[in-house]
């Protein structure tokens, strides 16, 4: 996401148009993970706005259409799937990659599937794969770690452990616990450019001592010449803005010269009208 009601007018400038609502997220944080597209594809118009709010470098990983990954399960949603691709062609090298979140019912007799379906992707794009079944973190690991690097593709784990450590205490909480996978952390990297989302606390103590962990893999992986990207989340998102820059900082602190991120355009008061 790059807009949320509690955001405006302590993030971004309040009223804010549409058009320019990405343009001002873009000025906290140099990735988005393109949720929205799960639930419809963009115009190409629409699309045209959002690369010319963002610079060459901001990485947009993209979640592929519902019909595509869960309603036919990778396979006679080639329509879809075309429409997808033609939409967000003006995005350019802004596509860091496609994001397949798969649902929990996929499990490991799908995988063949799943290796088709990376055959047939254009060559242009990188693909980064999510997937929720248990059996793939108990033993099972192994067959899709294959076909992900032979397809040149990243597992993306949604570490959810920190989140899932203590009882919820607020109704985001209690509605994430509702919906949200429980599954063990995942922290091997198949490619140059991991991609890890986490999800923390509402409260920010909770959250920034379950990422302890990740800011140190980060930095390691940084060292060795890879570029991750990380997606800092809470039940409600309410300062993921600032948490993300927060992650940026736990990691500069253990890697001294890492570039840092934009700055924010200024925020003005609450504004009735």
């Amino acid at each position: 996401m790059w807009s949320l009601k509690s955001w405006q007018g302590r993030f971004v400038e309040h009223p804010l148009p549409a058009a320019e609502r990405l343009r001002a997220y873009a000025g906290w944080c140099n990735a988005v993970e393109g949720n929205t597209t799960f639930y419809a594809t963009p115009t190409r118009e629409t699309v045209r706005t959002w690369a010319g709010q963002t610079g060459p470098e901001f990485r947009m990983v993209l979640k592929l259409p519902r019909p595509v990954t869960h309603e036919h399960r990778l396979t006679g949603a080639d329509e879809q799937l075309r429409g997808f691709l033609d939409a967000i062609e003006p995005l350019g090298a802004r596509v860091h990659a496609l994001w397949v979140q798969l649902p929990a019912s996929f499990g490991p007799s799908d995988v063949p599937l799943l290796a088709a379906f990376l055959r047939r992707l254009p060559s242009g794009y990188r693909c980064a794969v999510e997937v929720r079944h248990p059996a793939f973190f108990a033993g099972a690991a192994t067959q899709l770690e294959d076909v992900l690097v032979a397809a040149g593709a990243e597992w993306v784990p949604f570490d959810t452990t920190a989140f899932f450590a203590a009882a919820p205490t607020s109704d985001a909480e209690r509605d994430a616990w509702l919906k949200k996978p429980r599954l063990p952390r995942r922290t091997a990297a198949l490619t140059s450019w991991p991609i890890v989302r986490y999800l923390g606390r509402d409260d920010r103590q909770q959250t920034v001592d379950g990422w302890r962990g990740w800011a140190r893999q980060a930095a390691a992986w940084l060292r060795e010449g890879r570029s991750p990207t990380f997606f800092i989340h809470t039940p409600d998102n309410a300062d993921a803005p600032q948490l993300a820059r927060d992650f940026h900082a736990a990691v500069a602190a253990l890697l001294p010269g890492l570039p840092p991120l934009p700055e924010p355009l200024p925020v003005g008061p609450l504004t009735l009208f």
